[in-house]
């Protein structure tokens, strides 16, 4: 493989897909070079269940976009997401020690904002401060350098369960992968997804995965709340497998991939489609039935999703509106059954400022391991090696395996 430099590689790990990015940032933006995505398994709700599977689903994924990349990736960002992660807020306060604001007092009350009451074992994923007080005047971005004898910070913090990251990771390594970065998955969506205008006047972000449908809340340009409801795309699915009495799973799933809508519609009534239910045997499946079994589904995730944020605390005028990814903002008609349920305006979450095949650059679907690797760029937190192993790295690797083997 040739060299290939600066390239940056997101990892999203998700129930029903693991998909891989990898790709650069130039002075025009993030150009995706390739794509990697393979069937999940062995991952249930955020967490590893069967290691051996996970492993697999992980290789592949990532097999792939070393194929479409060319390249040998050897470390990655990896998103995480899952029905233990929690968000919540939390406030600090700490004296300032010469009447100015330092970089030592703003670790300090961000440290104090951290020092909060958690199961033990729960880890802290994220601490994302949202406004500083100094002396009383608050909204403050940046109190870096400012007189004032008392500093305040509020923050929202992502707690996620210690042993489903740890595995994760694991399975990472065992893939022979270096983890350079976690990131909660919806927050790299958001940086994808979001303009600047959005985050600073008031959003609301849904993430619908296949097994879980995270939200989070940006006003003035920051996260002010998060809230998930256990349910996505693999549910909706199954109540058209159960209600149309489809044996097959991915025939249900194909149907709402290609016929499906989240809106049943006038238009619809007669409309007849086939699917095959087993080899050689087809039925009939009226259209409409069928879309509103999907629209009762997705609206009570909607509403699920609108009564968790109203109990941490989020006023619907506090948001201009609503904009949805993940894999199921590809159901035609979403953005209206997100209006009707949050009385905002909604858009589809899309991939912005991206360069690279349509079919990904143009995809709700990919935009948390888009967005993985935007970030990892962004910071600048690793350059992975792209190029071909070293006659030293192949003897290493020999010597390895007949040890293992002998």
């Amino acid at each position: 493989m040739g060299q290939i430099s600066e390239l940056i590689v997101g990892l999203d790990i998700g129930t029903t897909k693991i998909a891989a990015v990898v790709g650069t940032m130039s002075e025009n933006g993030f150009i995706v070079t390739g794509v990697g995505s393979h069937p999940s398994k062995g991952i249930n709700k955020g967490m590893v269940v069967k290691n051996e599977e996970a492993l697999a689903s992980i290789s592949k994924a990532v097999e792939e976009a070393e194929l479409t990349s060319n390249c040998e990736i050897r470390s990655v960002v990896i998103g995480i997401d899952g029905t233990h992660i929690k968000g919540f807020n939390s406030h600090g306060a700490t004296r300032t020690k010469y009447g100015e604001v330092t970089e030592r007092d703003i670790e300090r009350v961000l440290n104090a904002a951290g020092t909060v009451d958690m199961p033990p074992d729960c880890q802290i994923l994220h601490l994302l401060p949202w406004d500083y007080v100094l002396d009383g005047q608050n909204r403050l971005a940046d109190p870096m350098n400012m007189l004032g004898n008392r500093l305040e910070a509020h923050c929202h913090i992502i707690m996620a369960l210690s042993l489903a990251v740890a595995n994760l990771a694991r399975c990472c390594h065992l893939a022979n992968l270096r983890v350079e970065n976690i990131t909660f998955a919806p927050l790299a969506a958001a940086r994808t997804v979001l303009t600047s205008d959005e985050k600073e006047n008031g959003v609301v972000l849904i993430d619908m995965g296949g097994s879980t449908t995270d939200i989070l809340v940006y006003e003035f340009g920051n996260v002010v709340c998060s809230a998930m409801v256990p349910f996505g795309g693999i549910n909706i699915t199954q109540d058209l497998a159960h209600c149309l009495q489809i044996a097959a799973f991915p025939t249900a799933e194909q149907f709402k991939r290609r016929h499906g809508s989240a809106v049943a519609t006038e238009d619809m009534e007669g409309e007849k489609v086939e699917v095959e239910v087993s080899k050689g045997e087809t039925i009939d499946i009226n259209r409409r039935i069928a879309c509103k079994i999907i629209e009762n589904r997705t609206e009570e995730i909607f509403q699920l999703a609108f009564e968790e944020l109203a109990d941490s605390g989020f006023k619907r005028q506090g948001a201009t509106g609503v904009v949805i990814t993940g894999g199921c903002a590809m159901l035609p008609r979403i953005d209206e059954l997100a209006e009707r349920i949050f009385g905002l305006p909604a858009r589809i979450g899309k991939p912005l400022g991206i360069h690279g095949p349509v079919e990904v650059a143009d995809s709700p679907s990919m935009t948390a391991a888009i967005g993985l690797a935007v970030l990892g760029a962004e910071e600048n937190q690793f350059k992975p090696e792209r190029e071909a192993p070293s006659l030293e790295q192949v003897w290493r690797k020999m010597r390895d395996w007949f040890r293992d083997f002998f």
